[in-house]
C-alpha cells in the first residue's frame, strides 16, 4: 500500500505584484543591521557568530534574488546563493552553542564540519549541472515573485539528513545543559532553546506545507537576534565582574608607596565646616595612595561630649607615613 504525503500549498496574496520581494529585502536589511550591531556592541568578537551573521545575510540575498529572477538561469544561481548561506549556518550555530555552554571540543571538529558542509553545498548547488538534487525545475510566478517548481532527485535527502543531524545535536546539547544546570542564567538557556526550536518548527512546517514564501528567512533572523542577546547579556555580566575585580584588586594592595588612588582637591574659596572638616578613613584597614591638595579653610567646634577629640583634619588613625607635605 502506497501512502502519499499530503501537502498543502500556501500562496501569499498581496495587492502589489512585488509584495514578497519587499519582504525579502526588508529581512535582508534587518539581518545586516544585526551584524553591524554585533560589530559595534560586542567587544570580544566570536568568529562563529560572524560566520552565522554573514550566512543569514547570504541566505536572504539568495531568497531576494530568486524572487526577482527573470529566467531559469538566474533562479538557479539565486538558489545556489541561498544554499551557500543555509549550509554553513547550522554549523556556525552549533559551534556558537558549544562555546556559550563552555563545552570543549577537539580543534579538528570545525575543520571536519567545514569539509562536510562544503560537500553538502556542492550537492545542493548541482542543479543546472547534474540531476542528483533536482531532477527537473520549472519557473513559476506567484504574486509577481519567481518560484521554482522542483522535482527532487535521489540525493535531495542528503541535505535533509544534514539539517536533522545538526538540529538533533543542538537539542541534545541544550537539553543537557538545562538538566544539569550548567548555565549560570536560565535566561541564556531560554534564548538558546528559542533559537534552536524556532528553526526546527519552521523547517518541519516547510516539509509538510508547500509554502511559496520562505519563512526560514524570518526564523534565521530571529535565531540570530536571540543569540546576539545572549552575547550582549554575557558581556554585560562580564563587565560587572571585571569592575568588581578591579575594585578588589585596589583594596588588596599593600604597597604604601602607591600614589594617587584617591585624590581630593579643595580650592582656596572653599570653607569646610563640621565635626572634622576633612575626614580620611580606610577601607578594610587600608587607605594607601591618598592625596589631598588643600588650599581652603576649615571651621570646626570642639565637641565636649565626644569620647575622642575632633580635629580639623582627621585621618582616623590611618596615617602611616607622610611622603610629601605641601605648603
Amino acid at each position: 500500500m502506497v501512502i502519499e504525503r499530503l501537502k498543502w500549498r500556501i500562496i501569499v496574496i498581496g495587492s502589489k505584484a512585488t509584495n514578497m520581494s519587499y519582504i525579502y529585502i526588508a529581512i535582508t536589511i534587518i539581518s545586516i543591521i544585526l551584524f553591524v550591531s554585533y560589530c559595534i556592541m560586542i567587544h570580544e568578537k566570536e568568529i562563529w557568530f560572524i560566520m552565522l551573521a554573514v550566512a543569514v545575510i547570504i541566505v536572504n540575498i539568495g531568497y531576494t534574488a530568486l524572487a526577482l529572477s527573470k529566467n531559469i538561469e538566474e533562479a538557479l544561481l539565486a538558489t545556489r546563493i541561498s544554499y551557500l548561506g543555509a549550509v554553513f549556518l547550522p554549523m556556525a550555530m552549533l559551534l556558537i552553542i558549544l562555546n556559550i555552554c563552555k563545552i570543549k571540543y577537539h580543534k579538528l571538529v570545525p575543520v571536519a564540519l567545514l569539509i562536510v558542509s562544503i560537500v553538502v553545498f556542492l550537492v545542493a548547488a548541482s542543479p543546472g549541472y547534474l540531476d542528483i538534487y533536482y531532477k527537473s525545475v520549472e519557473l513559476d510566478k506567484y504574486n509577481g515573485c519567481t518560484v521554482l517548481n522542483k522535482e527532487y532527485g535521489t540525493w535531495h535527502g542528503v541535505y535533509l539528513i544534514y539539517l536533522m543531524m545538526y538540529f538533533v545535536s543542538m537539542v541534545i546539547i541544550v537539553m543537557n545543559i538545562t538538566l544539569n544546570r550548567k548555565m549560570k542564567s536560565i535566561i541564556y538557556v531560554n534564548m538558546l532553546v528559542g533559537a534552536v526550536l524556532i528553526n526546527i518548527g519552521v523547517w518541519l512546517c516547510g516539509q509538510l506545507v508547500d509554502m511559496e514564501f520562505e519563512f526560514l528567512s524570518v526564523s534565521y533572523v530571529i535565531s540570530e537576534f536571540f543569540i546576539l542577546c545572549v552575547y550582549f547579556m554575557i558581556q554585560a555580566e562580564s563587565d560587572v565582574v571585571n569592575s568588581l575585580e578591579d575594585k578588589n584588586s585596589l583594596l588588596e594592595n599593600h604597597n604604601i608607596y602607591d600614589k594617587e588612588y584617591s585624590i581630593v582637591n579643595i580650592g582656596e574659596d572653599v570653607t569646610l565646616e563640621g565635626w572634622a572638616g576633612l575626614f580620611i578613613t580606610h577601607s578594610n584597614k587600608k587607605s594607601y595612595g591618598v592625596k589631598v591638595d588643600f588650599s581652603g579653610k576649615i571651621k570646626y567646634e570642639l565637641d565636649k561630649n565626644a569620647n575622642i577629640n575632633n580635629k580639623a583634619i582627621n585621618t582616623n588613625n590611618t596615617l602611616k607615613e607622610i611622603m610629601e607635605i605641601g605648603s
